[in-house]
């Protein structure tokens, strides 16, 4: 008779989908899982059960972001009150559009907003963006009377990313209206590694010493009487500001007028590595764009989209010589190359080594 040794027993018949179930409630199972779907498919799974609830959250967290205006109601009696209730775990990544209470008068508006978020009271905020347009290029228009002060936020210690977008025709009463916003979301993130900023603001940096990669968009507008100028006086004092911090720039600037400044101090960013600027910037000040004020820049993009500035030979001029640049990036469909720029170039960046010339998609 043969003897059956128990170490080589055969499992039982529920063994397969008892390890199935085990396996399927382990959480580094469920996020090499989870990881694959969609973010429809993720979200239909966080209601099989409490389990999966909890593992899917943390990733469909990180893939979108909470829409503000979904949250939160403003009624007639001028009462701001939360209507839908979700996991503090989603709460990591904002998203606020010009939607938001539209019944509200502008000049109410940033009040409004700053106070959902203070409601919001969520510790885990790491990414805000707010998108303003106004609605068919009209422009927002600010009722008369003054406009409401801002309530401060709480320090939002996770908060490292914030992106705030003012596009259109817009006006200077608007603008200033939106700036309080800015200028307190900037201030209650006291680890913000990231500032994109679009719509001709200028804010206030002080606070922002771990500040990383800053991005500024100066935008015109369809009246060239209330364009706003480029402030070369504001940027500069931005940039000594983060000057000891700064590793990545990208300044912008389409149409309008670059204001002139003389004996402008001008800072040495010391860890800046990549800046990308189109030619309307390069006036900035003379005394920047050089191996001195710029030690540790190594890659460098000129971009031309939408400029009307003038010849690109002559911003040239006025440039130093940087032998720390290796990586030159060019996009100039507008001004296109010719022999006095690429002879000038050769002579500001003489270590370059890899050279692009992308295209505009």
């Amino acid at each position: 008779m043969e003897t059956i040794n128990p170490v080589e027993q055969a499992a039982p018949d529920n063994y397969t989908d008892t390890a199935m179930s085990e396996a399927l409630m382990n959480p580094l199972v469920l996020d090499l899982i989870f990881a694959k779907l969609s973010v429809r498919g993720l979200k239909t799974c966080r209601l099989v059960c409490r389990e999966w609830a909890d593992v899917g959250v943390n990733l469909l967290a990180k893939r979108t972001f909470l829409q503000l205006h979904k949250l939160f109601r403003y009624d007639d009696a001028s009462k701001l009150f939360q209507v839908n209730h979700v996991d503090s775990k989603l709460t990591q990544r904002l998203i606020i559009y010009n939607t938001l209470f539209p019944s509200i008068p502008t000049n109410d508006k940033t009040s409004v907003l700053t106070e959902a978020i203070r409601m919001l009271d969520s510790t885990k905020i790491q990414n805000i963006s707010v998108f303003f347009k106004p609605q068919k290029f009209r422009g927002l228009q600010i009722p008369k009377g003054k406009v409401q002060p801002c309530r401060l936020l709480p320090i939002l210690s996770n908060l490292t990313s914030i992106k705030f977008e003012l596009f259109g025709i817009i006006r200077e009463k608007t603008r200033n209206s939106f700036h309080p916003v800015l200028q307190i979301l900037i201030d209650a993130a006291p680890n913000l590694t990231s500032l994109d900023v679009s719509g001709s603001f200028y804010p206030n940096l002080e606070g922002c010493k771990k500040l990383k990669i800053l991005k500024l968009f100066n935008v015109k507008c369809a009246d060239t009487r209330i364009c706003p100028k480029l402030d070369v006086a504001a940027v500069t004092r931005m940039l000594a500001q983060v000057k000891d911090s700064l590793e990545e720039m990208e300044l912008r600037h389409i149409g309008g007028v670059v204001s002139q400044h003389h004996n402008l101090e001008v800072p040495v960013m010391s860890q800046l590595a990549s800046l990308t600027l189109n030619p309307a910037h390069l006036n900035l000040s003379h005394a920047l764009f050089d191996g001195k004020h710029l030690p540790k820049l190594n890659h460098l993009e000129l971009n031309d989209y939408f400029d009307v500035s003038p010849d690109l030979s002559t911003h040239l001029d006025v440039w130093g010589r940087h032998e720390g640049v290796v990586s030159l990036s060019l996009r100039l469909d507008h001004y296109g190359l010719n022999d006095a720029i690429e002879g000038k170039l050769v002579q500001l960046f003489p270590s370059v080594k890899k050279l692009y010339f992308p295209q505009y998609g």
